[in-house]
């Protein structure tokens, strides 16, 4: 009997190897905790909150792109640990796990000789870290397991209808001029296939070139792209070309429509783009220098020269051309889905993240699967020359120095302050991490601090009206009035819609005694949001103290008035009904007068 363990075992060490790598990884930032968007996307989104949630967002009717898989799952979450971060964050993970298993699976499909190497370095690649570390990019991983199911699904169906295995000598020879029938199993993995990419898209739409993918494996499995492979990809097509329409209508009349976007042409984007793509391969081969957000490159330099990267990219894709009947084929599959899949994201369609970064380490996590599957077939092509223990050293030493260049990196995503300090101590230029570590130290109680990040952020983006509004908040904060005030006007006038600049304005206008200006920025905000409570709490207050001054200058039936308005917003404010019935009292109407007291005392008796 011999003494190697069954082919199961094997299995399911090799699993958990990668899911306690990923989980060592990771570890760092499990309990992390709202960075970035997450406040706006889970934590303080009311859609999440609402009964009635997921009929809004598979209606479309909320959210600025039209992922309703993604934020019916945050849904989900929202109503099981709900701000426990902790939940949030082992999902991603979970996620992740699942996607390295799937893509060790779908490369052993595809005869790589180190698909398990494969998984594992996807598994720690410090590339990925942003995307699962991060909550609110859910979307990338929870897009990416549907997706390579669809894949699977549809290397069966392809196999199916040939007769032939995906992978063997077999893959070398021309087609049977008389092709499998497509009997009833091999139509359920190609509708399979299908229902999976519409999932998959339903989750993130990057995911569009799929259709694209299976016309290029097509070609590398066969050697052409033959009239059924087309007709089999059609569907595919049809399902990219409406949601991918769906998202791109969606960036301009919600993510983009009011977001002051980069004057440039589509031969300047796509010209850029070329520079985006090298980037995105160094940081894929030397994963060093991640950083979340990357000096804006994306202006400089004249067109021709950006050209000179698109150039470069050609004449590598040209010399694997060149080698297509060894080597060649290989390469041109996996860079070809590297390619393929980064187009979306490159910027030649405009997208919202063009106003801070032509690039960001997510963009990158589904490409990354091409890359990875390149190098575990050059890695099995390599095994099977080279000794065991020195192939083994090599993989599990690199793997290593992934895994912990990864955890280094997921620390930084344990907070806002150490997520925007680094940023800042790697890009100094990063006005929106300016902003956003300004917003921290202000509510922590630094405002000196807060005050500087925020001069930093309007210097380097003086058109931002939210660097302006935060700004604004930490001089108030600091009491220093005049200077509040003048921000916040100017962020007014950027953005006459912008409710959080209204409101800030009113309260820098309320605490420098400018009660009467302070209630027609207070109302601007109601008008925008009628349900804000922090809008009506101030407004309130301002009412209140309006009542005050008309008070002592002895108008008092203007100041019964703004006394009411004042108690409309807010009833249980005992000090307002107390005011009310003074002035009341004054007018000489003692009834109602002692009506204000006797509810002001009970209101007090109640707290």
């Amino acid at each position: 009997m011999s003494g190697r363990p069954n082919p199961a075992l094997r299995t399911g060490l090799k699993a958990a190897a990668i899911a306690a790598a990923a989980g060592f990884a990771f570890a760092p930032a499990i309990r992390g905790g709202w960075l970035w968007d997450d406040p706006s996307a889970i934590a303080e989104n009311p859609v999440l909150r609402d009964p009635a949630g997921l009929w809004r967002i598979w209606s479309g009717q909320t959210g600025l792109d039209f992922f309703p898989l993604t934020t019916s799952v945050q849904w989900i979450q929202w109503h099981l640990w709900q701000g426990n971060v902790a939940g949030y964050h082992a999902t991603n993970i979970a996620l992740h796990i699942l996607s390295c298993l799937l893509l060790w699976r779908l490369l052993q499909r595809l005869g790589s000789g180190a698909a398990w190497l494969g998984g594992l370095l996807f598994a720690v690649h410090p590339l990925v870290v942003e995307s699962v570390a991060w909550m609110s990019e859910l979307k990338n991983t929870l897009s990416l397991p549907p997706l390579l199911l669809a894949a699977l699904a549809y290397l069966n169906f392809d196999e199916g209808r040939t007769g032939r295995p995906v992978v063997g000598s077999a893959e070398r020879k021309k087609p049977s001029p008389f092709p499998h029938p497509m009997n009833s199993n091999v139509r359920r993995w190609y509708l399979s296939s299908l229902a999976l990419f519409i999932l998959a898209m339903l989750c993130k739409s990057s995911v569009v070139m799929f259709p694209v993918i299976l016309l290029l494996y097509a070609w590398w499995r066969r050697g052409r792209i033959g009239g059924r492979d087309f007709a089999a990809g059609a569907p595919f097509l049809a399902v990219s070309a409406v949601l991918g329409a769906v998202t791109i209508h969606l960036q301009a009349t919600r993510a983009i429509a009011h977001l002051p976007m980069p004057a440039e042409s589509l031969l300047h984007r796509v010209a850029a783009a070329g520079p985006a793509a090298v980037f995105y391969l160094f940081k894929a081969v030397l994963p060093v220098g991640l950083v979340p957000i990357y000096p804006d490159w994306s202006l400089d330099g004249p067109i021709p020269a950006k050209a000179l990267a698109w150039c470069a990219i050609a004449a590598g894709l040209g010399w694997c051309w060149i080698r297509r009947a060894t080597w060649g084929r290989h390469a041109l599959f996996g860079f070809g889905f590297f390619l393929l899949n980064l187009l979306p994201v490159l910027g030649i369609v405009p997208m919202a993240y063009l106003r801070i970064s032509r690039v960001s380490d997510h963009f990158a996590y589904l490409p990354l699967v091409g890359l990875i599957g390149l190098v575990a077939a050059a890695a099995g092509r390599w095994r099977s020359t080279a000794s065991p223990p020195v192939f083994w050293t090599c993989a599990i030493l690199a793997a290593a120095c992934c895994a912990g260049a990864s955890r280094h990196y997921a620390s930084v995503f344990a907070s806002e302050e150490t997520l925007w300090t680094y940023t800042l101590r790697h890009n100094p230029q990063a006005w929106l991490a300016h902003n956003n570590l300004g917003i921290v130290l202000a509510q922590s109680g630094r405002l000196d601090e807060a005050v500087f990040h925020g001069e930093e952020a309007v210097r380097l983006k003086p058109g931002f009206p939210e660097a302006r509004s935060n700004l604004g908040l930490s001089l108030t904060e600091a009491r220093r009035l005049p200077e509040a005030i003048d921000q916040l006007t100017v962020a007014v006038r950027l953005d006459q819609d912008l409710a959080g600049a209204r409101l800030n304005l009113g309260r820098a206008l309320l605490a420098a005694g400018r009660a009467p200006e302070a209630v027609v920025q207070l109302e601007q905000v109601l008008r925008l949001q009628p349900a804000n409570p922090e809008a009506k709490r101030n407004l309130a207050i301002a009412h209140n103290n309006l009542g005050n001054a008309l008070a002592r200058a002895g108008t008092l039936p203007a100041a019964v008035s703004e006394f009411e308005k004042a108690l409309q917003l807010d009833p249980n404010n005992s000090g307002t009904r107390r005011n009310l019935g003074h002035a009341l009292q004054a007018t000489g109407q003692t009834r109602e007068a002692s009506v204000q007291f006797d509810e002001a005392d009970r209101l007090d008796q109640k707290r």
